[in-house]
């Protein structure tokens, strides 16, 4: 994609960034270790292998960094890809299904003979801008296509059935009453968990401003992922 131009607070001055997609590679791993603190709440579970899985999956993902007028780049500022939950293999497997039954998700029909799921993650450092949104999660979309025909062996590996979307909310509350309007962190999560089949949560306590934080769950099928994609591009500028 042409590199996202974004005007952003830096101390007292307003300066110009350009954001610009590129391939993984492992050199990303520590940037990706940093934006995945948090991830499952205050669970304990292995992070530097989903790291570790993200920084060597070239073929599907993408990296949100600063790109320089040489050509260069910082280190990952942002970051959307898919990992699958039944091609790979280790702790951070066992950890995140155990978060997903934890919030209340049927692990067993996830992880069925005939269902493939993949772990869609996306996290984005503060000032990056919205409109990046809707590239990343298209490219996410091409990268399973061009992987599919230009890897025929192993198409099974990028042919999901169901993605797993986790991330950050807090539910509303007014005069110390739950409201159940919930606030996202990520403003396409609203839109992934209104086309999801099903969504849950693990409560984190409450904030100072009295606002009940969590981690949400939702389990979006690839039609429901199509159906979400086309929400982004018209309602996320």
């Amino acid at each position: 994609m042409a590199p996202t131009l974004s005007l952003t607070q830096v101390g007292d001055d307003l300066q110009y960034f350009e954001f610009g997609l590129t391939d993984p590679i492992t050199e990303d791993f520590h940037s990706v270790k940093n934006m995945l603190n948090g991830y499952l709440g205050n669970a304990v579970w292995d992070v530097s292998g989903l790291a570790t899985a993200i920084s060597r999956q070239a073929e599907v993902g993408s990296m949100i960094k600063v790109v320089e007028e040489d050509g260069s780049a910082s280190e990952a500022l942002g970051m959307a890809t898919i990992i699958s939950l039944t091609f790979n293999k280790g702790n951070f497997i066992r950890d995140t299904l155990a978060f997903i039954k934890r919030a209340g998700g049927n692990v067993d029909a996830l992880t069925a003979e005939g269902q493939h799921a993949g772990l869609l993650i996306s996290r984005r450092a503060v000032g990056i801008p919205d409109r990046i949104i809707t590239p990343l999660y298209t490219g996410l979309v091409e990268d399973l296509a061009f992987s599919t025909t230009e890897y025929p062996a192993d198409a099974a590996i990028y042919n999901y059935t169901t993605f797993v979307v986790i991330g950050h909310s807090a539910v509303q509350s007014d005069q110390g009453k739950r409201t159940n309007a919930v606030l996202y962190a990520q403003p396409e999560d609203a839109i992934l968990v209104g086309e999801a089949d099903w969504s849950g949560s693990v409560d984190l306590g409450t904030s100072e401003g009295g606002c009940d934080l969590q981690v949400h769950v939702a389990i979006i099928t690839r039609e429901g992922y199509d159906r979400a994609l086309a929400r982004m591009k018209r309602e996320i500028q």
